[in-house]
């Protein structure tokens, strides 16, 4: 089965065998998606920005655990939902 490869999933490629930077990339396309999940589970408005950073943060970490072609966005929110609980 072949599948085409999604832009984020091209970012995530290219992070992974050493462009960080590219990481910021993922970050400002994603990043608005990732606030809204929290400022809709979090009541502290001033928390969603430390949220926001840690989420992208444990993302990076578990970037090795993202399989390619799935569904990104559907990720990164699983693990913003985690961070806010």
């Amino acid at each position: 089965m072949t599948y085409i490869m999604s832009d984020v999933d091209g970012d995530i490629r290219r992070v992974l065998e050493g462009d960080i930077e590219r990481y910021g990339d993922v970050v400002k396309t994603y990043e608005p998606v990732v606030r809204a999940v929290l400022a809709a589970m979090v009541p502290d408005a001033s928390q969603v920005e430390d949220l926001t950073q840690e989420t992208f943060l444990t993302a990076y970490r578990r970037l090795k655990q993202y399989q390619p072609g799935t569904h990104f966005k559907a990720w990164l929110r699983a693990i913003a939902r985690n961070v806010a609980l």
